[in-house]
């Protein structure tokens, strides 16, 4: 796990989808008045830059978050809020620098709201303590550098009691499915009202194409899940991303059926590229 950085794969197409629907949360979030939190159990380095030797290793930003820069103006209001934050790390027109969720986060709460990122790299979580620093809102940040699936149960719940609490590890070893699930179900226990959305990845392995149904069942709360498929043809590699969100907002769901054939059509690599909606109410 240790041996992941997320720089050779920012800006991708699962970062696109992730990030667009974080940022979707946090908007809802803030029609309220009163404070919320944002918890960020695998928070990596924060700011990526895609002339770094990481980004260019591979350049899965041209995949992903290249092609919306690339139109004029997404359709969707969910993608062309997206795209308008990751434009301001670019005031010069040039797409280089790419936000990760601690600083979409950071650039978009307000005053009483708070962000706690868990990050345990010894070699990422110094590098988000900086980038965390350089823009606003950054006495209302705490970056710890622990495993955020276990440190992150301690602060739940949030004395505000609203929160979003991200969950996106890289799943490089199996062992992390059930970690995840674990995690899940020990903090909807502390705390049954937040909102909470899992990362995973699609790929072509059981544990994968059945953590959806596992997540489902560790919740009675209603629940969204969202998978974009960029390819359905690639056996060996990532094919797509899912997000199991707990606690959805109502909007999300409308939000995600204008974005995702957008989306679809946007970062499809061949015929086979589909989305994935499915939702659970109570």
């Amino acid at each position: 796990m240790l041996s992941y950085r997320h720089g050779y794969h920012a800006g991708n197409h699962a970062d696109v989808l992730k990030h667009a629907v974080a940022l979707q949360i946090i908007q809802y979030l803030k029609r309220k008045e009163k404070a919320f939190a944002v918890f960020d159990t695998h928070a990596g380095a924060g700011l990526y830059d895609f002339e770094s030797s990481f980004a260019q290793k591979n350049k899965e930003y041209e995949s992903g978050i290249t092609k919306l820069w690339e139109i004029e103006k997404p359709h969707s209001a969910l993608l062309a809020d997206y795209l308008s934050l990751v434009k301001q790390f670019n005031p010069n027109g040039k797409l280089r620098y790419y936000p990760g969720s601690p600083l979409i986060a950071q650039q978009t709460i307000r005053h009483q709201d708070s962000i706690k990122l868990f990050e345990l790299h010894s070699s990422e979580a110094p590098v988000l303590s900086g980038s965390s620093q350089q823009i606003k809102n950054r006495s209302r940040t705490q970056v710890i550098e622990a495993d955020g699936l276990k440190a992150i149960l301690p602060f739940l719940p949030p004395p505000s009691r609203r929160a979003l609490t991200l969950i996106d590890p890289s799943y490089e070893q199996r062992e992390e499915y059930a970690a995840v699930s674990h995690c899940l179900s020990k903090a909807i226990k502390r705390f049954s009202g937040g909102v909470y959305v899992v990362w995973y990845p699609c790929i072509n392995k059981e544990e994968s194409s059945n953590f959806s149904s596992q997540l489902s069942r560790q919740t009675e709360h209603a629940w969204l899940n969202v998978e974009l498929h960029v390819s359905t043809q690639n056996d060996k590699g990532m094919q797509g991303s899912g997000l199991f969100v707990v606690n959805p907002p109502w909007t999300l769901a409308g939000a995600l059926n204008e974005a995702l054939p957008e989306l679809v059509k946007l970062l499809s690599t061949d015929e086979s590229a589909k989305f994935v909606l499915n939702s659970h109410a109570v």
